[in-house]
């Protein structure tokens, strides 16, 4: 382990204590929970016209979603309600590429890549 800019010696086995969770901004126990509980997918993947996000989430809350190019171009910004989340489609307007859509609902973002044929 490197401390104050030095290795440490090999030894024996050491317990290693940081600060708990939930200090300054780390994750504590219940955002590891709902995390878990948060599952977004794109279907179809790749599309050729558009496609759908779907969302597992015990949450209610609106779902925000961002589509960028690879380039990093925000392409389209849109926020719904969790329940009218599967009937948008999104991307028909899109040329061919690669994108990154970015999906958040109760601070939990995950990070989907979809292919446009």
């Amino acid at each position: 382990m490197m401390t104050s800019g030095t290795w440490s010696p090999f030894g024996d086995a050491c317990e290693i204590t940081a600060p708990g969770a939930g200090a300054k901004g780390l994750p504590t126990a219940s955002d590891a929970t709902a995390s878990s509980s948060f599952k977004a997918a794109a279907y179809p993947n790749p599309f050729t016209a558009a496609f759908n996000i779907e969302l597992t989430s015990s949450s209610q809350e609106r779902v925000q979603f961002k589509v960028y190019d690879m380039l990093g171009k925000l392409i389209e910004e849109r926020e719904v309600d969790v329940n009218d989340l599967v009937m948008e489609k999104v991307g028909a307007q899109y040329p061919a590429g690669v994108y990154n859509v970015i999906v958040s609902q109760d601070g939990i973002v995950k990070t989907l890549r979809v292919i446009k044929r």
